[in-house]
């Protein structure tokens, strides 16, 4: 499927690189397209599976990839919204996403104080794009995963373990923990 739709793009537009965004992937895919988590529910535990599941998906090869954010069905309070979102701006492939049936979710929705902090928020994404270019770059040439477990810099750091469902290296030096509750 996702091969197919990429070489159908190509047949259509030969001169432009094909967009095809997938959640059935298969051994090999990495070189295709981005890569999402697949419909997930707005719900503090679904945005906690989102690390576990992304550096998963990074430690195999597919490091192109991303949650829906803030949870695709269903209808975040402001809380969560905002949480999730501040997160998500670590996510290699970050977008926000809904069901046709969830309720509105621009940041102004929320409140004055809240558009601010999610102005914040993407502004400090925008603001990391060559670092995001960088780490891309390197996944590609080199295969260095995006995203790396707590412990992947330092086998012998036992603490880093109890780490492994809440907390990622977005390359070598920056560290992300999730807040989940």
């Amino acid at each position: 499927h996702h091969w197919a739709s990429v070489q159908g793009q190509l047949k259509r537009a030969p001169d432009v690189r094909p967009f095809v965004l997938t959640r059935a992937f298969f051994a090999g895919s990495h070189r295709l397209g981005p890569v999402w988590t697949g419909d997930n529910m707005v719900s503090w535990d679904h945005l906690a599976r989102s690390v576990p599941m992304l550096v998963s998906l990074a430690m195999c090869g597919l490091s192109l990839a991303g949650a829906d954010v803030p949870g695709f069905m269903g209808d975040p309070d402001r809380q969560l919204f905002l949480r999730w979102h501040q997160l998500g701006i670590w996510y290699p492939f970050y977008r926000a996403h809904a069901h046709l049936t969830t309720k509105r979710r621009e940041p102004w929705l929320f409140g004055k104080e809240a558009t601010e902090k999610m102005r914040k928020t993407v502004m400090t994404r925008y603001q990391l794009l060559p670092m995001w270019y960088t780490l891309i770059a390197d996944w590609v040439l080199q295969g260095s995963p995006v995203l790396r477990p707590a412990w992947y810099n330092d086998l012998g750091d036992m603490e880093a373990y109890k780490h492994a469902d809440d907390m990622f290296f977005i390359g070598e030096a920056l560290l992300v923990r999730a807040i989940s509750k």
